[in-house]
């Protein structure tokens, strides 16, 4: 399995191995943010740690599911994804001592920026090559996992479409991923993925508005462009 172009912990070391290394960065984590003082720190940081881990096990229990309505899946990627972007960016603002409202600024720009990184996930297990992606082709479908552009063709795509993904979730694996492409494409369920993570980009940068113009805001900025536009 592979993960921006290189072998997952997983794939190299074993899942015994990559879940141990897994905790102690997490406990190293939280002494580090607990060496700092700050107790609000600390509770936004459990809070968010809960919360990403209510999305996993959301993730899971729709695994092999084709009925997963989307804004329930919408609801799954808020929690497991754009939540940690939502944390990075607010407890940043609150270790730079920002102000209550330039704080909320920061919290919902990571909140859009998580929804619009995970969209592109979703829309790029579709698309390209394992070389260009750095990752394999179909790793969701794989696990039987419905992803949006999945979900968008359940529910507008012809009956033989319908059935094809709604077999392949079940089932998981990609015996039939040319065919799923094919049937992704031709009901325009890439670009309706696309324009919600547009979309999601735009509240993104819209959230900067409240701050002051530098070269961290144009950074902020460029940083949820290049994440719209990327290829991997």
């Amino acid at each position: 399995t592979l993960r921006r172009g290189k072998p997952t912990a997983n794939a190299r070391w074993g899942n015994a191995a990559s879940v141990l290394v897994g905790d102690f960065l997490l406990s190293r984590a939280f002494q580090l943010v607990v060496s700092l003082g700050d107790l609000r720190l600390l509770e936004i940081l459990s809070d968010a740690t809960r919360t990403i881990a209510e999305g996993e096990v959301m993730q899971l229990s729709n695994c092999k599911n084709p009925d997963i309505s989307e804004d329930t899946y919408l609801k799954t990627i808020e929690y497991k994804t754009a939540k940690l972007f939502e944390t990075a960016a607010q407890t940043g603002g609150i270790a730079g001592n920002a102000p209550e409202h330039l704080e909320t600024s920061l919290s919902s720009y990571g909140r859009h920026l998580g929804k619009a990184f995970q969209l592109i996930d979703d829309l790029l297990d579709y698309k390209g090559s394992s070389d260009e992606l750095g990752k394999n082709i179909g790793d969701d479908l794989a696990e039987g996992k419905p992803t949006l552009p999945l979900i968008y063709t359940l529910q507008n795509g012809s009956r033989d479409d319908q059935q094809l993904i709604r077999s392949a979730i079940r089932q998981g694996g990609l015996e039939n991923i040319k065919e799923i492409t094919a049937a992704l494409n031709r009901c325009g369920a890439l670009d309706y993925t696309f324009e919600k993570a547009r979309l999601a980009t735009e509240k993104a940068i819209q959230s900067l508005e409240g701050l002051k113009a530098s070269i961290y805001k144009d950074s902020l900025v460029k940083l949820a462009e290049a994440s719209l536009e990327r290829c991997y």
